[in-house]
Order: C-alpha cells, then sequence, then structure tokens
C-alpha cells in the first residue's frame, strides 16, 4: 500500500563494513584473518600525516534557520494539532481513515486498515488516493478507483486496478508555533528565550565540531590509502565481502516484498549489470580497507578487550535510542549482536580505534 519509492530506506551505520568470517575467541579482538598480511600489503606513512584545521562558527542567520526548522518540525504535534470531529479533508491535514483494498472485488494482504492517520498530500500512498480524500467530509465513506503504478515494489499488484473504500473518522489540523517563551517551556528544559536561543547555538557549534571531526578522519584515513602498497587479494576475500553484500541487500528487499532487481532499482537506481560493476568495485576496496586496518593494529599492538566491546555496544544501542540490549531485543525481535552481527561490531570498532589512533598522531598543517 505504500508508494516505498517515496520511503528513505535507512542502513545502521554499524554495518557500514559487511563481513562474514566467524568471530574466533579470545579475551582481544585483533582480526580474524587467516592469511599473512605481509603477502598482500606494505603500509606507508599513517603517523605525523597533516590536516587542515576547520575552524567552527555560528552565525544569527544559523541560528534563526535552526530555531524556524525547529518550530516546522513541531508542527502536528502534540499541542500544536487541532482535532475536530466535523470539517472537510484540505492538503496538509492529517485524517484517521478506516480502508480496505480490492482488487476484482477481493481483498489483499496489506490493503487493509483501521483507524490510520494519513497525512494528507505526503505522498505517502499511491497517486491518487491521498488527493482523492480532499474536500471529503469526517464521517463519510468514499470508493477510490486507482490504478498500482506499473513499477509498484509488489510484481503482484503492480500495474493492477483496486478500488479503495475508505472512511474518514477524524480529521486533525496541523499548527505551527509561535517561537515565543510557550514555546521554549513546551519542548525544552529552559525558561528565557535567550537561554533557549544560546542552547541553540552550543547545539549548533557542536554539530559543526562533530563534521569537522569527521572531515579530518576521512582526510586522514584518505591520506593512509593512499600511502599504502596494495600487493594482492587474498583468495576468495573480494567474492565473499561480494555474496555477503547481495545477501543483506536481498534479505533487506525481501522486507518490502521487493525482489533484489527491484531493491537495486529503487534504492540505487541501478539496473542489475551496473549493481553488479559496484559490488565488484565496492567489496575490492572493503578487502583493502579492512588489509589495512588490520596492519596498523597489528603494528601499534591495538586491539578491543572484552570490557571495551561491552561499553561500545551500549553506546551504540543509545546512539540508535535504547536504554539496554533488552530494549532493543523487545523492539526488533532478536538481540542487537544478531541483528548486527558480532564481527560487524567487533570489526567496527577496531577502526573506530586504528582511525583515532591515526587522528592522535597527526599534526596540523601549518
Amino acid at each position: 500500500m505504500l508508494n516505498i519509492k517515496n520511503k528513505a530506506l535507512s542502513f545502521a551505520l554499524i554495518l557500514l563494513m559487511i563481513v562474514g568470517m566467524t568471530a574466533c575467541g579470545g579475551k582481544n579482538f585483533t582480526g580474524n584473518y587467516t592469511y599473512n598480511l605481509d603477502d598482500f600489503v606494505t603500509l606507508g606513512d599513517y603517523k605525523g600525516l597533516e590536516y587542515k584545521a576547520t575552524e567552527v562558527s555560528v552565525t544569527d542567520a544559523e541560528i534563526q534557520t535552526e530555531i524556524s526548522d525547529r518550530l516546522a518540525a513541531a508542527k502536528g504535534t502534540g499541542k500544536y494539532l487541532e482535532k475536530s470531529k466535523t470539517g472537510k479533508i484540505e492538503n496538509g491535514d492529517i485524517a484517521n481513515i478506516d480502508f480496505e483494498g480490492k482488487i476484482n472485488g477481493v481483498a489483499f494482504d496489506g490493503g487493509t486498515s483501521k483507524a490510520y492517520d494519513l497525512n494528507v498530500g505526503a505522498g505517502q500512498f499511491i497517486p491518487g488516493f491521498e488527493d482523492g480524500l480532499i474536500g471529503v467530509e469526517t464521517g463519510k465513506t468514499v470508493d477510490l478507483n486507482l490504478t498500482f503504478p506499473t513499477d509498484y515494489s509488489s510484481a503482484d499488484l503492480a500495474g493492477k486496478p483496486v478500488v479503495f473504500t475508505v472512511k474518514v473518522n477524524s480529521i486533525s489540523h496541523p499548527i505551527v508555533p509561535e517561537y515565543n517563551l510557550d514555546f521554549v517551556k513546551a519542548t525544552s528544559k529552559y525558561n528565557t528565550l535567550d537561554e533557549y536561543k544560546s542552547s541553540v547555538k552550543e547545539d549548533l557549534i557542536q554539530k559543526k565540531k562533530d563534521a569537522a571531526l569527521t572531515d579530518k578522519q576521512n582526510a586522514l584515513w584518505e591520506q593512509v590509502m593512499k600511502n599504502v602498497k596494495i600487493k594482492g587479494y587474498p583468495d576468495g576475500e573480494i567474492d565473499a565481502r561480494k555474496q555477503e553484500n547481495i545477501d543483506y541487500y536481498t534479505n533487506y528487499a525481501q522486507k518490502y516484498g521487493m525482489t533484489i532487481d527491484q531493491f537495486v532499482t529503487s534504492y540505487f537506481g541501478m539496473n542489475k549489470a551496473e549493481f553488479q560493476t559496484y559490488l565488484d568495485s565496492y567489496s575490492k576496496n572493503i578487502v583493502e580497507q579492512e588489509m589495512v586496518m588490520y596492519a596498523i593494529a597489528k603494528a601499534e599492538d591495538i586491539s578491543i578487550s572484552d570490557k571495551e566491546y561491552k561499553d561500545l555496544v551500549l553506546l551504540a544501542l543509545k546512539e540508535q535510542g535504547y536504554e539496554s540490549a533488552e530494549a532493543f531485543k523487545t523492539k526488533n525481535g532478536q538481540d542487537f549482536e544478531t541483528s548486527a552481527g558480532k564481527e560487524n561490531l567487533q570489526k567496527t570498532f577496531l577502526l573506530e580505534k586504528v582511525i583515532k589512533f591515526i587522528v592522535d598522531e597527526s599534526k596540523k598543517a601549518k
């Protein structure tokens, strides 16, 4: 029912490096490669690298833009949503609806829902659905004669005519709040406009500092990779990474009722041949970076202890909005380590530690 092509698909950053070998035991994680690193990689300079410092500042205009963005984000939330049992649906309203979709008079899976809050005009449903509700009164029922797009994610529904019977239960009108003390007290811990403005400035400065650090890390790691000599690739490593990527995206596509080819077209905008070329390059790049990471970790005796691992897992959970591993499992039906993969997590943490070492050993360009 949802127009998946217009939905942003979110990937956990923790899965940046997709790996497949089984994690070995031991108190400290240093890597699970079974090949001799010296046969495939020769490190260049990775200590004492120079970087260009980024000066961080925030203007009044940026502060005002951020406040305006926060006002817009609060629209339609909490007390900024005016509910009404009467009236007609307008573009931008949130309509609470019951609907049932039928093809040739038969209801289909995923086409029926009760008390669904639809943001009219947001493009959540197939073309014609939301437009067909504009002007419909609360309490009324309408039939929408529509056709699924030919490129719809489900092949069973693509291009087929459908009739949606929709009942409007209630209408809510989103309101954009005014920037005043009431808004500040309702949405923050601050009691004055000056305090709130100062907090906005601090938030923006921190965001810019975080962005500057990320840029610095990327720039230094790029230098490291340029200084490296790759002499070859261990047997099967590139193919293994490629297959792991294919398996990952295939499973992800299935969650949306799509084939891997449909997913690739929708998300990447590539055809099958282009995607294979992309995977070849990406998998090769991953193997190169893994070998360099392991080589630096070996040379500098960098590892992840059990305690570090547990602390970093908890931090990763909190960054994703979970207070504990139990909270993650309750919501997702499986524990965090199973979902992300223990070795994925270990490698990600090791990479972060290696890059931190490189940053700590770098120096500001004159």
